[in-house]
């Protein structure tokens, strides 16, 4: 009995040996030719040991921010050097651009700039209401021989005897300046009036008024004296047209008027206008503060390279027209007195027999200026030896003493109707008219 339970308990190990041994995996071996064997996948190769895209990044180590830190100062000095060159290159811009806008506003200001100066005004200087001496007036006339002129043959040859005898004559200064001497930069020639009046006050201290005349202008009736016509305040006031609607430049009322009752003192400009409005080819410019400011203000670059209708005149008569205070000391009488036309049949405008001046202004329109030149040239009365007499009695009559005769009215150089001086003879006891030129 007790060798039936031993052999009982080997042959249950033996049956638990045999069930483990067949548990175990073995290689599957085989010849057979059907036989598959499952390809080997290295599509995962080398994931271990990676982190999945959310993961959060490992901190880094002593060592490695020991190592990556020279590098991390020398980009941030490199970026902050990169930062500053941009910065410079950015400053040497902005002045590279200042500095050639100053270029250009240079440019520009000498293109319309025009150093006209300026000229002396004595503190005692005063102006007598009888006019000024002959030895005040100055006689002005200025060119380069350019422009329109050129259309007039011997324009110079006829103008200079032509003047210079009527200022012999009456004890004036002629003056022929020309103006290719003036800084005008690139602005019309007919600018260079500006400087060339400064110029002549300069030149001539004495001077208290100029008479500004274009070269394209003839004096027709030498027996005419300059304060006795217009410069005197007795004379000026006669002529000065009073609430006269001011033509704007280029024609047209321009809404305007001068004053009905104008202050003689204050005028230091007397001048005319055509049917286009104000014209500067003949003009009279009073020595004084008031003046040299306006020459100033009229040499205003801005008003230069304005495409002016008419150029200075144009500017002329915005700084008149557009300033009452200006308009105050500018007194506007007939062309017929100072700048009459050779044209027929216009009243106050068009040259006849006894007027002082023509100026043959607007011929090169129709190339007509050589014609009308000498024309006018043929129609003037020469300076001749009938001439000065007549100018040495009216001046010896103007000068004569007069002695009030019993009942009679009037002072000495008492006037009369216009052109007209009442002298009195004392041994006759009876008022006799002499007519002198006006």
């Amino acid at each position: 009995m007790p060798r039936l339970c031993i052999s009982l308990l080997l042959l249950v190990v033996f049956i638990s040996l045999l069930s483990f041994r067949d548990s175990i995996p073995r290689p599957h071996t085989s010849t057979s030719s059907t036989t598959i064997i499952p390809a080997k996948d290295d599509s995962l190769l080398g994931a271990a040991g990676q982190k999945g895209a959310n993961a959060p990044a490992p901190p880094f180590t002593v060592s490695e921010v020991i190592a990556q830190g020279p590098n991390k100062v020398v980009n941030a000095e490199e970026k902050k050097k990169q930062e500053e060159e941009n910065k410079r290159k950015e400053e040497e811009e902005r002045r590279r651009r200042k500095e050639e806008e100053r270029r250009k506003a240079k440019e520009a200001y000498d293109r319309t700039k025009i150093y006209t100066g300026t000229f002396n005004v004595p503190s005692n200087l005063v102006h007598d209401p009888a006019g000024p001496k002959p030895s005040e007036i100055v006689l002005l006339a200025a060119s380069d021989g350019k422009g329109h002129n050129g259309g007039i043959d011997n324009i110079l040859g006829d103008v200079t005897p032509n003047r210079q005898a009527y200022a012999d004559l009456h004890g004036y200064t002629y003056q022929f300046l020309n103006i290719s001497q003036y800084n005008i930069g690139a602005a019309p020639a007919v600018w260079a009036k500006l400087p060339a009046i400064v110029d002549a006050f300069n030149k001539h201290p004495e001077a208290k008024w100029i008479w500004w005349l274009d070269l394209d202008a003839i004096i027709m009736t030498p027996q005419i004296e300059l304060s006795k016509h217009i410069l005197s305040h007795e004379a000026l006031g006669r002529k000065i047209q009073k609430g006269l609607d001011v033509q704007k430049s280029g024609g047209g009322s321009s809404g305007y008027l001068t004053a009905k009752e104008p202050d003689l003192n204050k005028i230091d400009i007397i001048v005319a206008q055509d049917q286009n409005g104000l014209n500067a080819g003949s003009f009279f410019i009073r020595r004084s503060e008031w003046s040299r400011m306006f020459i100033d203000m009229w040499a205003e670059p801005t008003y230069v390279e304005k495409n002016w209708l008419a150029q200075e005149q144009s500017a002329m008569w915005h700084l008149i027209s557009e300033h009452p205070t200006m308009m105050e000391h500018v007194a506007f009488v007939s062309q017929k007195e100072i700048n009459a036309y050779p044209i027929r049949n216009v009243q106050g405008m068009s040259w006849e027999t006894g007027d002082l001046v023509v100026h043959i202004a607007g011929c090169w329109v129709n190339n007509e200026c050589n014609n009308r030149w000498k024309e006018m040239m043929a129609q003037r009365v020469p300076v001749d030896e009938g001439v000065k007499a007549q100018v040495a009695a009216a001046r010896g009559a103007a000068r004569a003493p007069v002695v009030r005769a019993e009942g009679a009215e009037g002072a000495e150089g008492a006037e009369g109707a216009e052109g007209e001086r009442v002298v009195h003879k004392p041994e006759t006891a009876k008022v006799e008219q002499v007519t002198v030129p006006a």
